[in-house]
């Protein structure tokens, strides 16, 4: 069995998707990520502080989601991007709930995270439509509060 040809599903599990400040092809977006969930209001997706994130598969919700959330009136810095938490493959995306932010990241890694990382992760742990998970962002270890807020003080809710 694999991630495409059928197996088990365990619905009382919500699996957790890990993202490290540590990967440099992650970097700048887990920092953002790390951000938003001590900042905003809902705490999204972080465990023991907030609801859980719950996928959507529907593409119209996904770009409605980043176009709300990212839209292209927001400057675009030379090699940057316009990431997003949470992210628009969630029913917590930015046109469902205004409780969202962003943050320009190199474009390299928002690439990554979503392609290289979240994407195999969503399948290989049959993360459909509708399911539940959490996010867990990945930290040097013993990095102390103040240094995470030192850190992350660049990172701002979007405008609008």
């Amino acid at each position: 069995m694999g991630p495409n040809t059928g197996g088990c599903v365990y619905a009382q599990f919500t699996p957790t998707y890990d993202v490290s400040t540590l990967n440099n092809d992650t970097a700048q977006v887990a920092w953002h990520i790390q951000w938003a969930q001590r900042n905003l209001a809902g705490k999204w997706g972080r465990k023991g502080f907030g609801p859980e994130l719950t996928r959507t598969m529907d593409s119209a919700l996904i770009t409605a989601n980043r176009n709300v959330a990212c839209p292209a009136s927001i400057p675009r810095p030379v090699g940057k991007s316009c990431d997003e938490y949470p992210f628009a493959s969630t029913y917590q995306g930015g046109s469902l709930n205004p409780d969202h932010s962003c943050y320009m990241v190199p474009a390299t890694q928002n690439s990554l995270e979503g392609s290289r990382y979240r994407r195999p992760w969503y399948a290989a742990n049959r993360v459909l439509d509708k399911d539940k998970f959490w996010v867990n962002v990945v930290l040097p270890a013993g990095i102390t509060d103040q240094e995470i807020t030192e850190k992350t003080r660049a990172f701002v809710k979007c405008p609008g």
